[in-house]
């Protein structure tokens, strides 16, 4: 039986001379060809593409929202002719979108956090979102239980949304498929849906079967730990060496130190202060501000000189000096009884 031609229509063109058109699945555009002949006006950048033979809606295709990507003039012996290379909406999906999250991440046990979980079909909507699109149907990411209690970790960094949709679908065995002449998009599984029509003409039918590639091993690689941990601290101070170099230089508890006064007063708030020759110095960090007032006002005696003397490095400072530079201002780890440590991991 003969079969009628094809017409092929876009906004603007006005002769064609041949129109090719491979459909895809996926996120990447699909590609229309069109040989057309040289016309005064340029046809329009947008527009649908409809193709019919016979008359019907059942006899017709359109392709939604397309876009001339390039075309250019191609010369033969019947004369001249333009090429014009079209892309389906999705071409709107390559470049300009972009997306941050952080989701499905979890603790030390494997558990999920709450405030960053999220199902596969929430994270399509995030997605949908931000490549600023209504026509995905992915309903079947809710409904069917095996995806919708999955909570892949995904890390958006400034990420492209179409290719995080591709992981996405990919990482379950789903095909992201066109509905032509709805101008809609479906989530469906590798497989699913119906044969090809019989009573259209094939070229070069074939058959033909692709498996996947099955490694031989597989490696796992863990990801570095963070640990994080209070340490402990003690407050120190600089104790000077001799003038002969003899003695050099060391860092001390307060306590420890020279120039060290010892007092009775009373801190802000009423609290008694103890004697520093105690060893609760490290108690002081609480109020350390109040404490360093207590102890300037106290270092008017011959404990704490104000007479400067030569440092290794040259320079002069007095006790009174390293008082206001050092205590309660410089710190150190406090080990533990075993003079240790103690780091996670």
């Amino acid at each position: 039986m003969d079969q009628e031609i094809a017409v092929v229509t876009y906004p603007g063109i006005v002769s064609w001379e041949s129109f090719e058109f491979t459909d895809c699945a996926g996120v990447a555009p699909a590609r229309g060809m069109a040989t057309i002949y040289p016309q005064g006006n340029s046809p329009a950048i947008e527009g649908d593409i409809v193709i019919r033979q016979g008359s019907g809606k059942a006899n017709r295709v359109v392709i939604k929202k397309c876009r001339i990507d390039s075309a250019f003039f191609e010369a033969n012996s019947g004369g001249q002719t333009v090429q014009v290379r079209f892309f389906d909406e999705r071409w709107k999906w390559i470049s300009g979108y972009v997306i941050h999250g952080l989701y499905n991440i979890r603790t030390g046990d494997n558990q999920v956090v709450p405030k960053r979980e999220k199902t596969p079909a929430e994270l399509m909507e995030l997605l949908c979102e931000a490549m600023d699109t209504e026509s995905i149907d992915f309903s079947l990411m809710e409904s069917d239980p095996d995806i919708s209690s999955a909570r892949p970790a995904v890390n958006w960094d400034v990420s492209n949304p179409a290719a995080e949709v591709q992981k996405l679908l990919d990482s379950f065995g789903l095909r992201l498929v066109p509905q032509r002449s709805t101008g809609k998009f479906v989530v469906c599984r590798t497989g699913d849906g119906g044969k090809l029509p019989e009573n259209i003409p094939y070229q070069d039918p074939s058959q033909g079967v692709d498996p996947k590639e099955v490694p031989e091993a597989a490696q796992v690689f863990g990801a570095p730990v963070l640990y994080q941990c209070r340490l402990r601290l003690e407050a120190i101070g600089l104790e000077l060496g001799d003038d002969s170099g003899a003695i050099p230089e060391s860092w001390k508890k307060l306590i420890d130190l020279s120039y060290t006064p010892e007092f009775q007063t009373s801190s802000t708030g009423g609290e008694r202060l103890q004697s520093l020759s105690s060893d609760d110095i490290r108690f002081f960090s609480k109020d350390g501000i109040g404490y360093f007032k207590t102890w300037i006002m106290t270092t008017e005696g011959d404990n704490c000189s104000r007479v400067r003397l030569p440092r290794s490095d040259g320079s002069m400072s007095s006790p009174y000096d390293l008082t206001q530079q050092y205590v309660f201002r410089t710190y150190r780890i406090k080990p533990d009884e075993d003079g240790k440590v103690q780091v996670p991991g």
